[in-house]
C-alpha cells in the first residue's frame, strides 16, 4: 500500500461497508458494549451486552478489542487472560487539514484525489517524515497526520489515566506549527485546526516482545476453549502488520 495515502479510519469504514454488502451483521456499541463472554463445553459461547441485556450465541469468538482485550478475556477465566499479556501504550495523533468552504470544493478535492495520487506536489507533505521518534505523513492531499509517543499510563477507562497529563500534545502542536504555520497565510491552502486540542490519545495494545498475538487459544490436549481466537498485540505496527495477521487468523478459523 502507499503509506503516504494510508487512512486507517477511512479504510476500516469502507471494509465494514463491503462486509455488510456480503451479509455480515454488525452489532454496534450503541446496542450495548460487550462486557462478558461465557464459554460452554461443546456448546460455543454466549456474548453478553449487559447494558441492554442482549445476548448472542456463537460458535467462534475472536478476541480483538484492542487495548481492552485482556480485560475482556478475564470473563473467560484467568487461564485465558494469562495467555494475552498485552498492555496499553498511550500515544497521540494530531491531524491537520486545509479548509474547504463549499460542497463544490469538497467534490473537486475528491475528484482530484482520485486522479492525482501520483502527483505529490500539491499534498501537504510530499513524503513521509520520521524525526525525533515522531512520524508525519499525508493521508490525503489536504490532510496530514503527526503521530508518536509511547506512555505506560494504564488502561483507558481508569480515571487516573484520563486525568494524567502529558507533554505529547504540546510537542506535536509545536511540530505542526513548524511544518504548517506559514500556510495559515495562504488563502488557497488555509490550515484551520492547528491547536492543542487537535491532539487525541490512542491506546495501542503492546505485547512484551512487540509482536502480534494471533491464532487459536485452544488450551491443553483436549483443546479446551476450542473456537476461541485472539488478534491483538500489534502495538505501534497495527497498520503495517494487521492485514497479514488477519489473513492468518481467518485461515486458523477455517481450519479449526
Amino acid at each position: 500500500t502507499n503509506d503516504i495515502a494510508a487512512n486507517c479510519e477511512e479504510y476500516t469504514r469502507l471494509l465494514l461497508d463491503k462486509c455488510q454488502q456480503d451479509g455480515v451483521v454488525q452489532v454496534e456499541n450503541s446496542q450495548g458494549k460487550v462486557t462478558r463472554i461465557d464459554c460452554y463445553e461443546d456448546k460455543g459461547y454466549t456474548i453478553l451486552q449487559e447494558e441492554t441485556g442482549r445476548s448472542t450465541q456463537v460458535d467462534v469468538v475472536v478476541l480483538a478489542a484492542g487495548s481492552e482485550t485482556p480485560l475482556l478475556a478475564q470473563s473467560l477465566g484467568v487461564g485465558i487472560a494469562n495467555h494475552i499479556p498485552t498492555y496499553p501504550l498511550r500515544g497521540f495523533s494530531y491531524t491537520v487539514v486545509t479548509t474547504t468552504t463549499t460542497t463544490q470544493q469538497q467534490q473537486q478535492q475528491s475528484n482530484e484525489e482520485q486522479h492525482a495520487n501520483n502527483n505529490k506536489n500539491d499534498w501537504l507533505l510530499q513524503s513521509a517524515i520520521c524525526m525525533d521518534n515522531l512520524y508525519m505523513s499525508s493521508v490525503k492531499p489536504w490532510m496530514a497526520r503527526l503521530t508518536g509517543f509511547g506512555e505506560l499510563a494504564g488502561f483507558p477507562k481508569q480515571l487516573e489515566v484520563q486525568a494524567a497529563s502529558s507533554q505529547a500534545p504540546r510537542v506535536l502542536h509545536q511540530y505542526a506549527q513548524a511544518l504548517f504555520g506559514d500556510m495559515t497565510q495562504e488563502e488557497d491552502k488555509k490550515i484551520h485546526n492547528i491547536a492543542l486540542e487537535t491532539a487525541i490519545p490512542c491506546f495501542r495494545p503492546m505485547s512484551p516482545d512487540d509482536l502480534p498475538m494471533v491464532g487459536s487459544l485452544g488450551i491443553g490436549k483436549n483443546k479446551k476453549n476450542k473456537g476461541l481466537f485472539v488478534h491483538t498485540g500489534h502495538g505501534t505496527l497495527g497498520w503495517t502488520t494487521a492485514f497479514a495477521t488477519a489473513d492468518c487468523c481467518a485461515q486458523d478459523i477455517i481450519d479449526y
